[in-house]
């Protein structure tokens, strides 16, 4: 049925209580909206906006199943995921391994590609390409890149600094097990010093030598 009541409109309701009231009689059965429109080469293009009362969620689909999903009892917003798990759910299941795939940030101003992580009023975190500073992969304590950085590696020469560490790389070795390990390329030009220290008391300093 329909109803136009107080300049409300419904169709499968006679008691609209919105502008537009789209309403499924058939229990457990999903509402679908069409919309529908032609490319210029005549290609029909449609996409469907469906309310699913079972999951339940609002699903945006074009020529694949739940482009866009949005949980309604959590809020969480699904990209490829019918049920989404987290705040930002992305799925796949291809083989692409290009820039087709996975979760692309870009920047086409003078700002920086980055992503925040936050602790509500602790810690916060950012992690992107510094565009006033080369383009360098850094990682920052703080919103701003280039301020606080602890790791940055530039996007040419690949060179590994620690600037808030004053280049020191620290860690803790036990009894039984080793600090880590530093592996070095052919090249010269990738180390000319590195020194290890322990307590300030051993030291081993070591580099390359052109010959």
């Amino acid at each position: 049925g329909a109803g136009y009541i107080d300049n409300k409109l419904g169709i499968g309701t006679t008691s609209p209580d919105e502008k537009l009231h789209l309403y499924e009689t058939t229990h457990g059965a999903d509402l679908t909206v069409k919309l529908s429109a032609e490319n210029d080469s005549g290609t029909h293009r449609p996409w469907y906006i469906t309310n699913d009362p079972d999951a339940p969620s609002l699903r945006f689909i074009g020529e694949v199943d739940n482009h866009i999903v949005l949980a309604r009892q959590t809020g969480y917003v699904g990209i490829g995921k019918a049920v989404p798990e987290s705040p930002l759910h992305i799925y796949e299941d291809t083989t692409s391994t290009g820039n087709a795939t996975g979760l692309t940030i870009e920047q086409d101003g003078t700002g920086d590609a980055k992503v925040e992580f936050l602790v509500t009023g602790v810690q916060r975190w950012s992690v992107g390409l510094d565009n006033s500073a080369d383009d360098k992969f850094s990682i920052a304590q703080g919103s701003a890149l280039g301020t606080n950085d602890c790791i940055t590696i530039h996007p040419t020469t690949h060179a590994v600094e620690f600037p808030k560490a004053n280049g020191l790389i620290s860690g803790s070795s036990t009894s039984t097990g080793s600090f880590g390990k530093l592996a070095v390329g052919t090249s010269s030009d990738l180390l000319s010093e590195f020194t290890v220290e322990q307590g300030g008391s051993k030291r081993v300093h070591f580099g390359l030598v052109d010959s």
